[in-house]
């Protein structure tokens, strides 16, 4: 009891953008980093009410977290090509919904790998190759291409990082 199944979960992933429906997770748990630097942001919940569930807080975060990283990757943009796929990895590409999410975002194809650790299967080849032996090389990823205009989300997410930037001196917090 008290706890969603599954099936509750995925509907609700497949439902509209958390953002479309004006509600907006901003991740600054710690600041904002690239490429806001303002370490006086905080994280925050922006358009929460009454009729917000548990899914829908979850579709935000998740929504937040592409919308940072669509942030970051426009900050690269001298030093990765704009037509290039963006290559993804770790536990956030196994989430179809956030790998969708963020493709729409960057209007670009996103390139999941097979293996979902990249880091740890490096490290494992460095040991292999150091003792001798070959690795075989890993499985094509998938490649996800985008299907929906996200550029009204983007400009709601500056907007709430607009709200959030410099609030810990406002609010006295240090």
């Amino acid at each position: 009891r008290g706890r969603r199944p599954v099936g509750a979960i995925r509907a609700a992933l497949r439902s509209s953008a958390a953002i479309d429906r004006g509600l907006v997770f901003v991740p600054a748990l710690a600041g904002l980093a690239c490429p806001h630097w303002d370490r006086d942001a905080r994280g925050a919940w922006l358009g929460l009410g009454l009729d917000a569930r548990a899914e829908d807080l979850a579709k935000a975060v998740l929504e937040g977290v592409a919308l940072r990283t669509a942030d970051v990757i426009d900050a690269m943009a001298d030093a990765v090509s704009p037509d290039a796929p963006v290559s993804i990895d770790g536990g956030l590409s196994t989430n179809p919904y956030f790998v969708q999410f963020l493709a729409d975002l960057l209007a670009r194809p996103v390139q999941r790998a097979a293996a979902h650790e990249l880091t740890a299967r490096g490290a494992a080849t460095l040991a292999a190759e150091a003792i001798g032996w070959t690795p075989k090389p890993s499985a094509a990823g998938e490649t996800i291409w985008p299907r929906a205009d996200r550029a009204a989300a983007r400009a709601r997410f500056a907007e709430a990082v607009g709200a959030v930037r410099g609030f810990a001196p406002a609010a006295g917090i240090t």
